[in-house]
């Protein structure tokens, strides 16, 4: 069954002749009106919104139930405009006669109230508009109320959160800073502010950049924009310019925020002043440096001490050796042939020159090993009576192995006689013992300005310097491995193929470099080598 709904009104007709009162009635069908009054009724009761209207020519209100439940007034007295008032709070009475006036002027209102209540305080926001009558005289007042009393309790929250986070931001040791998802700062702490000397407009957006210091802007910058399109958090570091001027070093640390969609938000980071940090850092690099300075001159030291404890070694081993070899050959023969005195002198003197020749060897090595820093030891030597000692020294080996030993004149340098020496019996030896044939060394000398000498070695142009040329015809070695035979203990064959430490060529060159002079080789494997040695001779006699 359809209910409809109707609204009748009457109508007195005028008297007949009869004076019979008669009355029309009329109705209309309301029921689609009646329907939509419940719609809003029930809309208006969803929202919690209360509607209400005052009428200015019988001040009276009229309004839904929400009305009396909101302003908690009793449900059968009329409702006036001064019940209205009897319930704002003390402080939003006047506003209330205010608005009124004003909305008469303007044809609408909207403000916000409190209203003082048993049940406390509430705020609501009322909107409305004025109705006028032909005259332009006020008829009617409708408006809506909400109740925004939970709205301004989480602002108050919210603003009081705010409130305690800056007192908690500015009195914090380190900068604290925020953007918004635009990439712009909203909010920056007392303490930068107090450190750069500027206040917090002048700051935010992009402000804040201009305290930078010029070199580290643009990286800052880009840095800041590519991960805010990453989304991502970041760390850098850049000076910042002080309200005195000076500039000090900032580690600024960041991360992205996002809304409860997921959405980004900005930025809320930190800037850590690492001033002092940077200052100490530095400080102790720079020590560092001079302590490493002073342990490498330490080692530089220790490598020339080990260096001399070697050459010693390998002299003893060497150089030490063939004198006593000598001695000892020589006085086997005798022995055989002690009834020869022809024979017995022979010998006898042969093996007084060795005895003498490991004495002087012997006086040599301690007269060098005595020399102190700054003491070169330098002197005018003879290379020819050098090389004329040094055969007589390896005089069994010679004849042993069939050495043909060829040279020209070699003149003089001025050097250490026990290094320079050292230096020929290496280089010879080597070209003996690295040999599978009839060993043949040629020994030449030249002289050759510093412009003629491979770039590599940094000779002074101007400079002449003796060359000294050791050729072999021994069992050579790859080009390619001309810089690895200097090195210490770098071997180019097993022990089990040639006997030897590996360190006589690193003592060459140690030699050489002690000279202020270079040393070269070419070679070829199956042909033999080349040594060049150039030595300075502007002093040479």
């Amino acid at each position: 069954m359809i209910k409809k709904y109707y609204e009748i009104q009457t109508v007195p007709l005028p008297l007949s002749d009869e004076n019979e009162p008669k009355i029309l009635y009329l109705s209309q069908d309301v029921t689609e009106d009646r329907k939509n009054r419940l719609m809003l009724d029930a809309a208006l009761q969803a929202a919690k919104l209360v509607v209400f209207e005052y009428n200015f020519y019988n001040d009276l209100i009229t309004g839904n139930d929400a009305l009396r439940e909101l302003f908690e007034f009793d449900t059968e007295k009329p409702i006036k405009l001064n019940d209205i008032d009897q319930k704002l709070h003390p402080e939003d009475k006047s506003k209330w006669k205010s608005i009124l006036k004003k909305g008469i002027k303007t044809g609408e209102f909207h403000e916000e109230f409190r209203l003082q209540l048993k049940n406390g305080t509430k705020h609501i926001r009322v909107t409305g508009k004025i109705q006028f009558d032909i005259d332009k005289f006020p008829q009617s007042a409708i408006a809506t109320v909400l109740d925004i009393t939970e709205d301004k309790q989480l602002l108050y929250k919210i603003s009081e959160s705010e409130e305690r986070f800056r007192r908690i931001a500015d009195s914090a040791p380190v900068t604290i800073w925020i953007t918004d998802g635009d990439d712009k700062c909203t909010y920056i702490n007392q303490t930068w502010l107090e450190y750069t000397g500027s206040d917090l407009e002048d700051c935010l957006n992009d402000g804040w950049l201009k305290y930078i210091h010029p070199e580290d802007r643009r990286r800052a910058m880009e840095s800041f924009l590519v991960a805010s399109e990453e989304r991502e958090a970041f760390e850098l570091e850049y000076m910042v310019q002080g309200k005195d001027g000076s500039y000090g070093w900032f580690l600024n640390r960041a991360h992205p925020r996002f809304d409860e969609d997921g959405t980004f938000d900005g930025f809320v980071g930190v800037n850590i002043n690492i001033t002092e940090q940077k200052e100490f850092s530095q400080e102790l690099k720079k020590q560092v440096a001079e302590r490493t300075d002073e342990l490498e001159k330490s080692n530089e030291e220790l490598v020339k001490l080990n260096m001399n404890l070697e050459e010693y070694a390998h002299v003893a081993s060497h150089d030490l050796q063939e004198p006593v070899r000598k001695i000892r050959t020589f006085n086997s023969l005798l022995l055989d042939k002690k009834d020869d005195v022809e024979t017995v002198a022979k010998y006898g003197e042969k093996i007084e020159k060795s005895a003498e020749r490991m004495t002087n060897l012997i006086r040599n090595i301690l007269d060098y090993s005595r020399l102190r820093e700054g003491q070169s030891g330098l002197e005018f030597l003879d290379l020819d009576e050098i090389l004329e000692e040094l055969e007589s020294d390896l005089e069994l080996m010679i004849e042993e192995n069939d050495v043909n030993i060829s040279s020209g004149k070699l003149g003089t340098i001025y050097g250490v006689k026990i290094q320079i020496f050292q230096l020929f019996a290496n280089l010879v030896r080597n070209s003996i013992k690295f040999n599978s044939n009839k060993p043949s060394i040629s020994i030449t000398a030249s002289t050759i300005k510093g412009e003629k000498i491979e770039a590599g070695f940094n000779a002074e142009v101007e400079t002449k310097y003796k060359k000294l040329t050791f050729v072999d015809n021994g069992i050579g070695f790859a080009n390619d491995q001309r810089e690895t035979i200097f090195k210490p203990f770098k071997r180019l064959h097993s022990r089990n193929e040639y006997s030897g430490t590996g360190i006589g060529l690193a003592i060459c060159k140690r030699i050489v470099d002690f000279h202020q002079g270079f040393i070269d080789v070419k070679s070829e494997e199956g042909k033999g080598s080349e040594f060049s040695v150039y030595f300075p001779i502007e002093s040479e006699k």
